[in-house]
């Protein structure tokens, strides 16, 4: 699995704010007969990161749901560190 490494070191740094650890789970695709793996982690919410989830998502009303958008003066918000994690 390409990116159980970096979803293991995201952990390490935020399992403060994980619920649960990394979890490796099988999922068979039956539209094309293959399986892959998929790793999950269980996220809490917290008001304190409430201002950068208002940052990166807006309610879009016509499709009565939230879309990431990137804010134009993001470069107030990212360190050139906080840019090696995609």
């Amino acid at each position: 699995m390409q990116q159980a490494d970096f979803v293991y070191h995201l952990y390490e740094l935020f399992q403060d704010f994980i619920q649960s650890p990394p979890n490796i789970v099988d999922v068979k695709d039956s539209g094309k007969f293959k399986s892959c793996s998929n790793i999950w982690v269980g996220t809490l919410a917290f008001a304190c990161f409430n201002f950068y989830r208002e940052l990166f998502y807006i309610y879009q009303a016509d499709l009565n749901k939230e879309i990431k958008k990137v804010p134009i003066d993001i470069d107030k918000y990212l360190t050139n560190v906080g840019l090696v994690y995609r």
